[in-house]
């Protein structure tokens, strides 16, 4: 699995419903791929900040371009 499909799972364990839910599929992709849209981890607001998930998770969303993040 790869670092983003980690976070996507993440993301669905933590907001109780699928990454880019309500959107059509493709379109989803899309704004993933052209515009590195990310779905906000809003479930995690205020919770769980001295432990690290929600920016661990926002670092798996990140495009890597070759270098180390």
């Amino acid at each position: 699995m790869d670092v983003y499909s980690f976070s996507m799972i993440l993301y669905q364990l933590f907001e109780h419903q699928p990454p880019f839910a309500g959107t059509d599929p493709v379109e989803a992709a899309r704004q993933a791929a052209l515009y590195e849209y990310r779905p906000p981890l809003q479930q995690l607001k205020g919770r769980l900040e001295p432990f690290p998930v929600r920016s661990q998770t926002y670092l798996c969303q990140t495009i890597d371009r070759g270098g180390i993040l």
